[in-house]
């Protein structure tokens, strides 16, 4: 059981958000955090990508990295809408970015992407015990 008292079975990553997981440092369980996150352009517009977070490692030094990689949709939105027109097409282009970001999780829970850190080959034993 995990400190929060849920049981742990093979379901509960389905069952449950991967976030909660990832505060229960204790189970050792891998997560991929993926989240749809915008950048403003100079244009007026945002560009939406997802961000998929698979933690972090630490390097020689000690400084922490994180392990991140991006997904850029090619989707843009108005920051401030003029008229009906563009607050339609902003509404219509998230929606297909959150559908986006539905699959991809779903991929994630069914085992496409791989959450191997291949750092942790590259080190010596002792430095990945410290």
């Amino acid at each position: 059981m995990c400190t929060r008292g849920v049981p742990i079975s093979p379901l509960v990553p389905q069952l449950l958000s991967l976030r909660f997981f990832s505060r229960c440092t204790h189970l050792k369980i891998k997560v991929m955090i993926i989240n749809l996150k915008r950048k403003k352009l100079k244009s007026g517009k945002s560009s939406l990508y997802l961000e998929f977070y698979g933690g972090s490692r630490k390097d020689k030094n000690g400084t922490k990295k994180h392990v991140r990689s991006f997904e850029y949709l090619k989707l843009y939105v108005f920051d401030k809408p003029q008229n009906a027109e563009q607050q339609r097409k902003n509404k219509e282009t998230l929606k297909l970015a959150e559908s986006i970001l539905t699959i991809r999780q779903s991929d994630f829970i069914k085992g496409k992407y791989s959450i191997r850190n291949e750092k942790k080959g590259q080190i010596t034993f002792l430095d990945f015990f410290r």
